[in-house]
């Protein structure tokens, strides 16, 4: 950080979330972002107000740190045949509170610290990322008014492609923390890749229809295999696990179950 502060000290606080850099791979290592579906409110993308208009982007560098530890606007125009700028923490998912929250946590989700590059499919298409941050949000937060924390991030290890200076990773990983149905604490971590879309160049998608069956690349892993993949500590909701594999899966490095139901994400 400009101010000298490193590891803990050195956490970014935003409206509603927080992240922490790495400053080797210039990337966050996770996100964390609290909602509250009971007070939640939808912001404009272009706009920056609460309404329903047309979307576009516009992203800041964050002031409270060296930018050359943040992968910014060039990394993304000398390589826009194939990445997005991807939201870590969804730019729809701390906008609650009061109007002034709301529009300041939508503007903070646009600090190139919370970006990573996601190939434009892996970031654009229900398939992949965007529908299950919508179904957590839309079908689950917003329908039963919960109040809810997601935490999200790359994986930071040698699972990578090189473009120019920039190790982009090819594994993204989110854990939901709420109260389940039963009134106990539950924690639901989930992975996806964008390995085999890398070579796709960028092309203009179609509009994402409603879907009622999912079809998400999508996988259920187990909070403690997360934690040795992405080398992150979570001993402090590892015991709330809400998945465990079967006896068929726990030969595997990394027990994994593909989503079939949108059940299976809450």
């Amino acid at each position: 950080m400009r101010d000298g502060s490193k590891g803990a000290e050195a956490r970014l606080d935003y409206q509603h979330f927080s992240l922490l850099m790495s400053s080797e791979r210039r990337l966050a290592f996770f996100t964390a972002t609290n909602i509250d579906g009971a007070s939640y409110i939808s912001i404009d993308r272009d706009s920056g107000q609460p309404s329903l208009l047309p979307e576009t982007d516009r992203w800041y560098e964050d002031s409270r740190i060296d930018s050359r530890y943040v992968t910014g606007q060039a990394f993304y125009s000398e390589f826009s045949r194939w990445f997005d700028r991807g939201h870590l923490t969804r730019r729809s998912d701390p906008t609650w509170g009061s109007a002034a929250e709301a529009v300041r946590a939508n503007k903070d989700t646009f600090h190139f610290t919370n970006c990573s590059p996601q190939h434009f499919r892996f970031n654009q298409s229900m398939q992949y990322w965007q529908g299950v941050e919508r179904y957590i949000l839309e079908s689950g937060v917003l329908q039963t008014k919960q109040q809810i924390s997601v935490l999200t991030g790359p994986v930071l290890n040698d699972q990578s492609r090189q473009y120019a200076n920039l190790a982009v990773p090819l594994l993204f990983w989110k854990v939901v923390l709420r109260i389940g149905p039963q009134g106990k604490p539950q924690a639901t971590a989930l992975l996806v890749s964008q390995d085999k879309l890398l070579d796709e160049p960028r092309r203009v998608l179609p509009r994402a229809q409603p879907e009622t069956v999912p079809n998400v690349d999508e996988y259920r892993v187990s909070v403690s295999s997360l934690e040795a993949l992405t080398g992150l500590n979570f001993s402090a909701f590892r015991d709330w696990d809400s998945w465990k594999p079967d006896a068929a899966l726990l030969a595997d490095p990394l027990p994994a179950k593909l989503i079939m139901t949108w059940q299976d994400l809450l």
